[in-house]
């Protein structure tokens, strides 16, 4: 260890592990009670662990042994000490646990190794702004399952074990810094503490072995259930390729069509070095007020917005094609696929629908109409004003899942209320449960009409 620039070589140490503690490291992600590891795996159990790395993953072995003695002082220089957590989906990373990585990678990452994405070509020598996941597994995630058995979030979890409140849905071609500035920006925008955690999928699983945490039964893959317990965030990629994953569209069946409850959706894309955001509902800078949320959604790249349009979950892809077919059937069979288009659709193109209004396109326009009358939304919520003949195209093709309703600031004026009441007593919209109405100019008219 004594070459590695930046960090000072740990003393060599020796830990034997107990035959429960290797068994619970070598499986991968198996439940059993948690126990705490020591910094450096038994041999016999690391090797056991090389073995389970797919081919495409697998560094040559001066490399190999490079990133494993950097592990080692990683963990020596900040006095790591890993937990254990056999649930996969109680596994977050705060914060700083994703800047401190970022920070380890601006020391070592020009020694890095980039093996393409089929492992089939070797490269060294990466910039710390190109750096992806694709480029930190191989180097810093795959090292760590196999030198100590353990994902990235239980390597950082002795400080902070709490379960994550946020899952992040994201595609790993998505540069770590920009990542982590999205990252970094939310949680100052949802005023999370230093202690909450996200959920993010490579810091997550074990990544020796990824295929142990892949099961036939959706519902039973850790994704799914971390989604289930927290909060939900889309990290969006410039150049949108999160829409094309088949992990993403489960992640939208899940909040949307299943009806699942507690989630806050928010989509944020960093696009020139500035993070913009599309979010569920107020963030603390807009002060409650309607009128600072829709100028601050009207500066979300269009082009993102418009990209939704298109999407169609059969066009998905997933890096294991078994993962599609399993995560397609299981829509199927709750509901169809058609659900999930239609509210992808709507869900991310109405936040923008004023926009999409001033750019001409009445094509454009009736798409989002279209698959907002066809979508499963439970909650809707619009801050700018749309005008009198889209406010009742609006009110039109509002669907009879909706519970929540928010149209602070969208003025739609005594006519849009009366709309909006009719077809309430009319029993179109059956459970709708919560209407913001305020900030609408409503009036005596509007307001009888509501009393029904």
């Amino acid at each position: 260890l004594a070459g590695l620039p930046g960090d000072a070589a740990p003393p060599p140490v020796e830990v034997t592990l107990s035959a429960a503690s290797t068994n619970l490291a070598v499986g991968a992600e198996q439940p059993g009670p948690e126990v705490r590891a020591g910094p450096v795996a038994e041999v016999d159990a690391r090797a056991a662990r090389a073995n389970l790395v797919p081919e495409h993953l697998r560094l040559p072995r001066a490399d190999a042994e490079l990133r494993a003695a950097e592990i080692r002082a990683f963990v020596a220089k900040h006095k790591l000490d890993p937990v254990i957590i056999p649930n996969v989906a109680e596994r977050g990373v705060a914060v700083e646990d994703v800047a401190l990585l970022c920070a380890h990678a601006e020391v070592y990452c020009e020694g890095w190794v980039d093996l393409g994405p089929d492992g089939k070509s070797y490269s060294k020598g990466i910039k710390l702004a190109d750096l992806t996941l694709y480029h930190i597994n191989v180097n810093v995630l795959v090292p760590l399952a196999v030198e100590l058995g353990i994902s990235y979030a239980e390597l950082v979890a002795a400080a902070r074990r709490v379960k994550p409140r946020v899952f992040v849905s994201h595609a790993w071609l998505h540069a770590v810094l920009r990542t982590l500035a999205v990252v970094r920006q939310h949680a100052q925008d949802r005023e999370l503490g230093p202690n909450d955690t996200y959920w993010i999928c490579a810091f997550a699983i074990r990544q020796h072995d990824p295929a142990a945490v892949i099961t036939e039964h959706i519902p039973d893959a850790p994704f799914y259930k971390a989604a289930e317990e927290a909060g939900m965030m889309l990290i969006v990629a410039s150049h949108g390729f999160v829409l094309s994953r088949v992990w993403c569209a489960l992640e939208v069946f899940l909040g949307m069509v299943l009806g699942k409850t507690g989630f806050l959706t928010d989509m944020y894309a960093d696009v020139d070095g500035k993070v913009r955001a599309l979010t569920d509902g107020f963030i603390a800078a807009d002060e409650n007020d309607p009128y600072s949320k829709a100028r601050r959604d009207a500066l979300f790249p269009l082009e993102l917005v418009l990209a939704a349009l298109l999407y169609a979950t059969e066009n998905t892809n997933a890096s294991v094609k078994r993962d599609k077919v399993n995560i397609l059937a299981h829509m199927d069979d709750n509901g169809g696929r058609a659900q999930v288009d239609n509210s992808v659709r709507a869900r991310y193109c109405r936040a923008l629908l004023q926009s999409l209004i001033k750019a001409g396109d009445p094509s454009k326009v009736k798409l989002v109409y279209d698959a907002l009358a066809s979508s499963v939304l439970t909650k809707i919520s619009i801050t700018s004003s749309l005008g009198q003949e889209h406010t009742a195209k609006l009110i039109a093709a509002l669907p009879e899942t909706l519970v929540e309703l928010l149209l602070p600031g969208a003025k739609i004026g005594d006519a849009g209320v009366e709309l909006l009441a009719n077809r309430m007593q009319q029993g179109e919209l059956p459970n709708l449960r919560v209407v913001d109405l305020s900030h609408n100019g409503m009036g005596t008219v509007g307001a009888e009409a509501l009393a029904g």
